[in-house]
């Protein structure tokens, strides 16, 4: 294995390990209904369940997030994900009952009133412990 194949996979390993504690309050906060992992292309992957079944998934590429990416509103009750502006369309969502991919600029998560600021936090500790990793770009073979 090449040295900064080596360096970035550890890299990738240390960014997913800051970012366990919000991802493990977000699981227990979702409860089954929607759960959260950071693949090893440095995404956000969300899985929305109804009756066990996994209906939808939405992927966020961390790379187009920053801390004013996350909006909450009171009156919808939702965490409101938007990409940032050079980044474009850095969200996809699969829907698997009507089995189609979209690419999307924006994303909703429904909050509880109770639960409001804790998704808000663990949302802001994903983005942060990403943020204080020091990322080398993928050098080609």
């Amino acid at each position: 294995m090449r040295p900064r194949t080596l360096l970035l996979l550890l890299l990738l390993n240390a960014s997913i390990g800051r970012a366990q504690p919000a991802l493990d309050t977000l699981n227990a906060l979702y409860a089954g209904s929607t759960t959260f992992r950071i693949d090893r292309q440095d995404r956000l992957v969300m899985d929305h369940f109804n009756e066990g079944r996994r209906i939808e998934q939405t992927v966020i590429a961390l790379s187009g997030l920053d801390e004013s990416s996350l909006r909450t509103d009171s009156l919808t009750m939702q965490l409101h994900i938007c990409c940032t502006e050079g980044s474009g369309r850095c969200i996809s969502r699969e829907s698997f009952k009507q089995a189609c991919i979209t690419r999307t600029k924006k994303a909703e998560l429904a909050l509880s009133p109770e639960n409001m600021q804790r998704v808000r936090q663990a949302f802001s500790g994903i983005l942060d412990g990403r943020r204080s990793m020091t990322y080398v770009q993928p050098v080609k073979p």
